[in-house]
């Protein structure tokens, strides 16, 4: 009886310790899932292309339920740094990013005293300390150079601010343009300054071309608003040299949807420098 208890007293701690991260000798693990067409169950939008990457220790990732834990405490690492492989081939530009969002599963996290670098970029919020604990980071304002063109968004940081913290789960999610807007670059001297140009033809049907000019180098956003602000398409995320350049845009959303006829703003931004021009879609 009592070797019974004793047995059934030994597995429950084991169980408990197991559960609040006292096994810190076992090394971290993590697997990276790959996938496309991948529906995220929080904002219901299917995007291109997942990186799914899972914290656990053991051989498997099923082996342990609980994640791995990272804290100040002196038995924990501070610190769990992971990287997120990009789709092959990807790179900024021809490449555009319509949309870049970066969720992190975490759990027990009671302070906002905790760190997160993101592709050597800093400033971004903490981890959620709620009921939940997920956070989401939008990656559009994260530097294309970094972001791109080395097969990896390989520097993503969470460094710990309380006692105990877990890591569960990261999701890289990724809405990307391959070329299909048709950014040419024009043969021609060096712009003398910035410049947005009035679409043409205009008003439109089905399509239109956007041209505009960069004197230097610079980090470039190019989208298309409606007439509430509300952006509909994103056609350029990226860095381009000098140059002058011509964008095609179909009428169509970030989904491929045909965009209802009315007025729409298309808004190209480059360092400091913003223009808005107006365009017309008919039907």
């Amino acid at each position: 009886m009592k070797k019974g208890l004793m047995r059934g007293f030994l597995l429950a701690l084991a169980v408990f310790l197991v559960s609040y991260g006292v096994s810190f000798s076992c090394e971290i693990q993590m697997k990276e899932t790959i996938c496309y067409n991948f529906t995220f169950p929080l904002d219901h939008h299917t995007y291109d292309y997942a990186s799914i990457v899972d914290f656990y220790y053991g051989r498997y990732p099923d082996s342990f339920l609980y994640g791995v834990f990272i804290g100040t405490i002196h038995c924990l690492p501070d610190s769990l740094a992971w990287a997120h492989t990009l789709p092959p081939g990807f790179s900024v530009p021809p490449a555009f990013i319509t949309r870049a969002k970066l969720w992190i599963d975490a759990a027990w996290v009671n302070t906002d005293q905790n760190m997160v670098e993101i592709e050597g970029t800093f400033g971004w919020d903490p981890l959620n300390h709620g009921c939940l604990d997920n956070t989401t980071y939008d990656l559009l304002g994260v530097a294309i150079e970094g972001f791109g063109n080395d097969g990896a968004l390989d520097d993503v940081v969470v460094r710990a601010g309380e006692g105990r913290l877990r890591l569960d789960e990261a999701k890289l999610l990724l809405d990307y343009d391959e070329g299909h807007t048709d950014v040419e670059e024009e043969a021609s001297s060096q712009p003398e300054g910035f410049r947005l140009d009035q679409n043409y033809p205009n008003p439109f049907n089905p399509e239109t071309q956007i041209s505009f000019s960069l004197p230097e180098r610079a980090s470039v956003s190019l989208a298309v608003y409606n007439v509430f602000g509300q952006k509909v398409r994103g056609l350029i995320q990226g860095t381009l040299p000098a140059g002058s350049y011509k964008v095609t845009w179909d009428g169509t959303d970030n989904q491929g949807n045909r965009l209802a006829s009315g007025v729409y703003f298309c808004r190209l931004s480059a360092g400091e420098n913003a223009s808005t021009q107006k365009m017309t879609l008919m039907k």
